[in-house]
């Protein structure tokens, strides 16, 4: 029985993203697709990080660049250029300047990546 329980667990976290099991915590999420090249994922979450990250599930996407929009008016350019792949998250990225609240992030994606179908990407932070 208790092997039995040890294997569930083992399967639940190897499904969810790494990003949840190492005190990463979901922000945001957008649903994407062959539609358009760029998004925006909205924060509703007002509260100080240090990094965030892309994850994505569903299907692989190759991500180009980003602009983290900041609650104090403040933008900040990245460049994320990774490929994604299903279930998988990206490398961190460290936020600059002294208020680290984010309001929103944009970004670009390659559409081709996605083969007509469509992904969420999801961004944590920390």
């Amino acid at each position: 029985m208790r092997m039995a329980s040890a294997a569930g667990l083992a399967a639940i976290l190897m499904a969810a993203p790494a990003a949840a099991q190492s005190g990463w915590s979901m922000i945001g999420q957008k649903d994407v697709g062959p539609e358009a090249d760029h998004d925006s994922i909205s924060v509703r979450v007002e509260e100080q990080h240090q990094q965030l990250m892309f994850c994505t599930e569903r299907h692989a996407i190759r991500l180009l660049d980003g602009v983290i929009h900041y609650r104090d008016g403040r933008t900040q350019n990245v460049r994320v250029r990774a490929r994604l792949e299903a279930e998988r998250c990206g490398r961190a990225i460290e936020l600059g300047g002294r208020n680290k609240d984010v309001a929103s992030m944009d970004f670009t994606y390659e559409v081709a990546s996605l083969g007509g179908a469509q992904a969420r990407v999801q961004l944590y932070a920390r």
